[in-house]
């Protein structure tokens, strides 16, 4: 994907004039930048936003140095596209995956729709496969490899917000998995905050120094994995502790989040999905009602991609 594209350029790549293209950026419709020498750019999260914002047919992808989408995503439903991205995980097809989740974007599907219907129930049939069949173990593995790199370039494509306050979050120690993380830290980017992803495996006391150095206005965890019940309750109980002396606004969730001892969690928003971390999100970004109590009004947060 390329970082910025010129007027004429995202022009062929939509199939419209270049005058119009530069029209709409000299009325403010597309924002540009402009070169040393005064020629208009365009960054490529903004073309990105401009197409799905206004339905634009993506003709050219390759202009935009998309791959081309292996079919168009208008005719099938939430099933058939998780089934679909299923089969082209298993493939092992990279360019198809990160092109039906660019489709499915530009087609204006939420980044947590997508997490919620085609990643997370996609992964979850290919873990199955473990129980059946010796290669599962392979398949998934590579599938997650395929996922990082499909919901890397779709997070750049997200649309970037000057100033944006800052989420920050990732997986306690003794949890392996990339994904559930990287998923959160995709839709809070998507809400509008700057996402900070500390990833897997990562100590609460790494926590507590990252939001010291941060200072963010969320602070996500997931906990897709659970060793140790005793240890991780006690852990996480003193990061909250922590946390709750500071006021901070803490979502947690994830496949295992069943695992920790429900008193550990009290006060605390506890999500069930990805729909329901992108609507906590959007309260709290746009100055909404909202509460730590995982029973409150409104959605609840969290992330809950289960690899």
């Amino acid at each position: 994907m390329k970082p910025v594209v010129s007027p004429k350029e995202l022009a062929l790549a939509i199939g419209v004039s270049e005058s119009s293209m530069k029209r709409w950026a000299d009325s403010g419709k597309i924002t540009v930048s402009r070169t040393a020498g005064g020629h208009r750019r365009i960054p490529i999260h903004e073309a990105i936003r401009f197409i799905r914002d206004t339905r634009s047919p993506l003709i050219r992808p390759d202009i935009l140095g998309l791959e081309s989408s292996p079919t168009s995503t208008d005719d099938i439903t939430t099933s058939d596209a998780a089934h679909r991205f299923s089969r082209i995980l298993i493939d092992g097809d990279t360019a198809a995956a990160r092109s039906m989740l660019m489709a499915l974007y530009l087609d204006g599907v939420s980044v947590a729709d997508i997490i919620d219907d085609v990643v997370q129930p996609s992964m979850q049939e290919i873990g199955k496969r473990w129980e059946h069949d010796s290669t599962g173990v392979y398949e998934e593995h590579r599938a997650t490899d395929i996922c990082i790199q499909a919901m890397t370039e779709l997070r750049l494509a997200l649309p970037q917000v000057p100033n944006a306050p800052i989420a920050l979050g990732g997986a306690p120690s003794g949890d392996p998995y990339i994904l559930p993380s990287m998923a959160a830290a995709m839709v809070l980017a998507a809400e509008g905050f700057s996402a900070v992803n500390l990833g897997p495996n990562s100590p609460l006391g790494s926590f507590s120094d990252a939001v010291n150095a941060n200072q963010p206005k969320l602070v996500w965890l997931t906990v897709s994995h659970i060793t140790n019940p005793a240890t991780i309750n006690r852990s996480v109980k003193e990061f909250l502790d922590w946390a709750s002396q500071k006021s901070l606004k803490i979502i947690v969730g994830g496949f295992q989040i069943q695992g920790l001892d429900p008193t550990v969690l009290q006060g605390v928003r506890v999500g069930r999905s990805m729909r329901e971390l992108a609507a906590f999100a959007h309260g709290l970004h746009t100055g909404g009602r909202v509460s730590n109590n995982g029973n409150g009004n409104g959605s609840n947060g969290g992330s809950h991609s289960d690899q």
